[in-house]
């Protein structure tokens, strides 16, 4: 177990830290809760070891990721990721939460990129489109149940 140091408020506070067995890094409270403390220089080379193993990735495509990220972090100071990084991100964040029951769909998550939104109208209209459509499938059940009931 590791211990990071937080000098916030004056006095020294540690934060205990667990290195996960599959190599994903270790997930503490320092600097803020979620944050992860890689083995390597850098999270976005240790996401890139854990992406392409798990998507069998040759060595040189891993490679060449590598090198074009790093070249984007020097150029610009970040770098994007790609729609499959994103989407098995969100997946492989399921697929960790020890509490969450429904885990094992982890593999099912659809993402939908909306990195080009630029406006608060564009950002919320998706998240109305899926609670119009949860909605309407829960009118449909539940019409359906009231036909069978008033059948009987």
């Amino acid at each position: 177990m590791e211990q990071h140091h937080n000098h916030a408020n004056g006095g020294a506070q540690f934060a205990n830290v667990s290195k996960c067995p599959f190599a994903h890094g270790s997930v503490g409270v320092f600097p803020y809760p979620g944050y992860v403390h890689g083995k390597n220089p850098t999270i976005s080379v240790e996401y890139q070891d854990l992406f392409h193993k798990e998507f069998h990735s040759s060595p040189e495509v891993k490679a060449a990721r590598i090198k074009e990220i790093l070249e984007s972090i020097e150029a610009t100071g970040t770098y994007s990721h790609t729609f499959d990084e994103l989407q098995h991100g969100a997946r492989v964040s399921w697929r960790n939460a020890p509490k969450c029951s429904n885990r094992k769909f982890w593999d099912t998550i659809q993402l939908r990129d909306k990195r080009h939104v630029t406006t608060a109208e564009a950002c919320t209209r998706p998240a109305w489109r899926c609670l119009n459509w949860l909605a309407t499938l829960v009118l449909l059940s539940f019409s359906s149940q009231c036909s069978l009931l008033s059948i009987r």
